[in-house]
């Protein structure tokens, strides 16, 4: 009787999935994990209120999410991108979500990174959090309320 492995039950194991190669590596993504969940929460907020300055949010609802997917390394890893690109991608919020957590998974970037990434990630929600307070402090301003 075979060993059941449940990778293979579900497809997966021909892709060879492992876990991090140290306990530190592990360690290191689930903490820059923690940071990218909260990098998220605060850039879905940013979305939530600048439908405040827009009469219809579809906009800006189909524009950044598309953004977020090429930027964050999620179509294309951001190593793979060319060289001139890579101080502007590795720059912007977006690389804090998806690709640099996953690349302390995968041993791709060192544990001791991840300093230097939830820096990253803390400015960003920052920088985030304060430019949403602006626009909500000057957005209520200006709000008109229609309806019954």
């Amino acid at each position: 009787m075979s060993q059941f492995s449940f990778f293979a039950f579900i497809g997966l194991d021909e892709w060879s999935l492992s876990f991090p190669p140290s306990f530190a590596s592990f360690v290191a993504f689930f903490i820059s994990f923690i940071g990218a969940i909260l990098l998220s929460s605060a850039l879905t907020m940013l979305l939530t209120v600048s439908m405040m300055w827009t009469i219809s949010g579809e906009g800006i609802n189909s524009i950044l999410p598309t953004l977020v997917s090429i930027f964050s390394g999620m179509i294309v890893p951001l190593p793979l991108f060319p060289e001139w690109s890579k101080p502007f991608l590795n720059a912007l919020p977006f690389s804090g979500l998806i690709d640099k957590p996953f690349r302390l998974f995968t041993g791709n970037l060192q544990p001791n990174a991840l300093f230097n990434i939830l820096l990253h990630q803390t400015f960003w929600i920052i920088v985030i959090i304060i430019l949403g307070r602006i626009l909500v402090k000057y957005g209520i301003r200006k709000l008109v309320i229609q309806g019954g």
